[in-house]
């Protein structure tokens, strides 16, 4: 349960004119202009470990799903004092949960770890401050994180890659560098960060290597350098074994989503940025960006009313209407299509409670009807294939909701 990946953007609404930007910089560059790379990684203390979580049998009736999904098994649960916990899955890894929590009064985890579902391990994970996790990925149940050193007396920060059972290895050092996001495939991995320079620049870098390979090794490709004001938002898609990445790019002309290669980037299309945006996917007919649409008041509260966006380019988008303002949420491949799921309070007059409702969305972009899959404060959503993990963060435990999609 954590915000959603792709930070909340500013909204908009523009006419798009975005020019296609390439490679600026290929080939290994593991710091900007020749600048010396941070020799200290930061420091990680100590934290407990997790106890092995154990999931009980639990009905049913509470939950639901929406129209094309189905429960492949009962509801679970892990009874557990949720009072600061939160917990992170990723997007197709749904072996593992990495999960952190901290005392009263603190940032600092006292406990952090990496679950796994399929056996009593527990992995460690750099989760140092419970409200700001690390960027994270996995590679067949490996997974690694990118940590931001800030220098003391500039505004340079160096990005070091951490990963379980070695040392860890700087990327980067740049003004103002901070990772947007991770993702694994098979054979390779990929890194979405900002771009290295002296001073700060628009645009963003991809790193690609393989997981067990040295940082120097890795390739790097920089995107929109050209496009005055671009910055990183996420990873839509991975796809081995070429490997082949889609990105997301804030613009000051909306979102534009780049095809990024081991030798090139090409602009795929863009799409205005409407409101704030809650994630995005690559779906076989393009990518696709799900925002909120609506006037805000104070408290957050739309009179008018909020439509959920899903926008592709060259597309019309298609909104639907909901009864309240999403607070953060994810979209998941499943099968040809995606599961978007987001989180929001039920109404403006029960601000305290909070419901998770989801949408099944096909290949081209076409949703079904939403469903309100249950109350909760918080949630994690993981896929493989057809089948999707949703982990739901209520009082007193978590519950597991393991699921099949199909959007035939």
């Amino acid at each position: 349960m954590t915000p959603s990946p792709v930070r909340v953007a500013r909204a908009l609404t523009v006419t798009l004119s975005i020019g296609v930007a390439g490679c600026g910089s290929c080939g290994r560059h593991p710091a900007p202009d020749g600048k010396r790379l941070q020799e200290s990684p930061p420091d990680i203390p100590p934290a407990a470990a997790p106890e092995p979580w154990q999931w009980r049998p639990t009905s049913p009736a509470a939950y639901a799903l929406p129209t094309g999904c189905s429960f492949s098994e009962a509801p679970r649960r892990h009874d557990i004092d949720t009072a600061r916990l939160l917990f992170l899955a990723m997007p197709d890894d749904t072996d593992h949960l990495a999960v952190a929590q901290a005392g009263e009064g603190s940032d600092v985890t006292a406990m952090r770890g990496l679950l796994s579902l399929r056996d009593a391990r527990v992995g460690d994970l750099p989760w140092v401050h419970l409200s700001s996790p690390p960027v994270m990925g996995s590679a067949d149940g490996r997974w690694l994180a990118v940590l931001a050193h800030q220098e003391a007396t500039t505004s340079h920060a160096t990005l070091w890659l951490w990963r379980e059972g070695s040392p860890m290895e700087a990327i980067a050092t740049g003004d103002q560098l901070v990772a947007a996001d991770a993702r694994c495939g098979k054979n390779e991995c990929v890194l979405l960060t900002t771009m290295p320079a002296e001073v700060a620049s628009p645009g963003a870098t991809v790193w690609q290597g393989r997981f067990d390979q040295p940082v120097a090794a890795w390739r790097r490709q920089d995107v929109a350098a050209d496009v005055k004001g671009a910055r990183p938002l996420s990873i839509a898609g991975h796809d081995d074994p070429e490997p082949r990445t889609t990105v997301a790019l804030d613009t000051p002309n909306g979102i534009a989503f780049f095809e990024v290669s081991t030798t090139h980037s090409r602009l795929l299309g863009a799409v205005p940025q409407d409101g704030p945006i809650l994630d995005t996917v690559m779906l076989p007919q393009g990518p696709l960006a799900f925002l909120v649409v609506a006037t805000l008041t104070p408290e957050g509260c739309a009179p008018a009313g909020v439509r959920l966006r899903l926008a592709m380019p060259d597309r019309a988008p298609q909104d639907i209407p909901l009864p309240a303002v999403p607070e953060s949420g994810y979209a998941r491949r499943v099968g040809n299509g995606a599961l978007l799921v987001w989180i929001s309070r039920v109404s403006c007059k029960n601000p305290r409670r909070k419901v998770v409702q989801s949408v099944l969305v096909d290949g081209s972009g076409r949703p079904g009807p939403f469903m309100t899959v249950g109350d909760a404060d918080g949630f994690a959503l993981a896929s493989a294939g057809k089948d999707f993990l949703l982990w739901l963060r209520e009082e007193g435990g978590v519950t597991l909701l393991r699921g099949s999609c199909s959007d035939d």
